[in-house]
C-alpha cells in the first residue's frame, strides 16, 4: 500500500511503497547493489541497500514497482545507517518519466480512496469494490460459496472428491481474496 508522507516539504509528493531497485555504480565495475524501496517520488527514491553506497556517487538505477520497471540515473544525496540511501533522479528518459508519473498517479488515487474508506467505512464487499473501481483499481470478488471445499479423509487411502461411507469430512476454508490490479 502506498502512503503519502504528509510532513514532507519536497517539491513533489513522496509515497511510501514497496518494490526493489538494482543499482549499478558509475563508472561500472559490473557489481550490482540490490535495494528495497522505502518511498518514491518524481524527484527520487529512498532505499534500503544490501551494501552501502557512497555519498555523492552517481548510479544507474533499475526500479521495479508492482508490475512496471523503469531506468534512471541517480545521485546519492543522503545516507542513514549505512544501508539506507536517498537518491535524487538526475537524468531520466521521457518514457521512464511517463511510467513513473503513471505509477505515482495510481498511488495517489489509491491513497485518496483508502482515506475515504477509513473515514467512512464501507458496509458491503460490493460497495468496497465500487469505491476501488471508481479510483481506477480493478477488483475481483471471490464468491463465498466457492471458497468452501469439502475434502474427505480416509486413513490409508488417497483423498478424493467424493465422500465415502464412514469417512470424516474436513472442510477447508479458503480466505476471501480481493485482488487489486493497479496497472491493468
Amino acid at each position: 500500500m502506498a502512503e503519502l508522507n504528509d510532513d514532507d516539504r519536497r517539491r513533489s509528493p513522496r509515497f511510501i511503497c514497496s518494490g526493489e531497485a538494482k543499482i549499478n555504480r558509475l563508472p561500472s565495475d559490473g557489481a550490482l547493489v540490490s535495494g528495497r524501496l522505502r518511498n518514491l517520488s518524481m524527484g527520487g527514491i529512498c532505499i534500503e541497500t544490501s551494501l552501502p553506497v557512497d555519498l555523492g556517487e552517481r548510479n544507474e538505477i533499475l526500479i521495479n514497482v508492482d508490475a512496471v520497471s523503469f531506468r534512471t540515473l541517480g545521485l546519492v544525496r543522503a545516507i542513514k545507517e549505512r544501508t539506507r540511501a536517498s537518491l535524487e533522479f538526475v537524468q531520466m528518459s521521457a518514457g521512464s518519466r511517463d511510467i513513473l508519473a503513471e505509477v505515482l498517479e495510481h498511488m495517489a488515487r489509491l491513497q485518496k480512496v483508502m482515506r475515504k474508506i477509513r473515514s467512512v467505512p464501507v458496509k458491503t464487499k460490493v460497495e468496497l469494490s465500487r469505491e476501488l473501481e471508481e479510483a481506477g483499481v480493478r477488483t475481483q470478488l471471490v464468491n463465498r460459496a466457492s471458497s468452501l471445499r469439502k475434502i474427505p479423509v480416509d486413513e490409508g487411502r488417497e483423498m478424493d472428491s467424493a465422500p465415502r461411507a464412514g469417512s470424516e469430512t474436513n472442510v477447508e476454508l479458503v480466505p476471501l481474496v480481493i485482488k487489486v490490479d493497479l496497472f491493468g
